[in-house]
């Protein structure tokens, strides 16, 4: 008896095909995953061709010019924390509505892994102690970056 005889029906071919055609994509996809979670600095996996340390997209028309209190509270507490003086002594000279280009708000280190999806969010300027900082943000604060000059 011939254990590996060909399946004739057409619609047991079919089920075989879309069984294969669903499973593997996921299986790789997890495979992907679970590696980037044991060595999220691997090599070769950010590579983003185009991706300028300062492109970002202004957003056309703006969508309502109010800088959100908790962006203003991010941005200062962190340039607080930088020049060791209260946030009273620093001010925001500038703060702009911006599209970043990905998850790492258009400010990607070398082998960093982004992800590749347009951030609303601002570019917000912060004065004090005859120092400046810029910052990008999220459109609700709760990720900044500073942009190293």
């Amino acid at each position: 008896m011939n254990r590996f005889r060909q399946v004739a029906d057409p619609q047991k071919q079919l089920f075989a095909a879309l069984i294969l055609a669903v499973i593997l994509p996921l299986g790789a996809g997890m495979i992907f995953l679970i590696a980037n979670a044991v060595y999220p600095n691997l090599s070769g996996t950010a590579n983003v061709p185009n991706n300028k340390q300062y492109e970002e997209i202004v957003t056309q028309p703006p969508r309502n010019g109010n800088l959100p209190n908790s962006v203003v509270q991010a941005v200062l507490e962190d340039a607080s924390r930088r020049l060791n003086v209260p946030t009273q002594e620093l001010r925001i000279v500038q703060a702009e509505q911006r599209d970043w280009p990905d998850g790492c708000l258009g400010l990607a280190a070398p082998d960093t892994f982004c992800t590749q999806i347009v951030v609303s969010g601002w570019q917000v300027m912060v004065e004090g102690k005859q120092q400046s900082f810029v910052y990008h943000t999220n459109d609700s604060g709760s990720l900044i970056k500073l942009v190293e000059k």
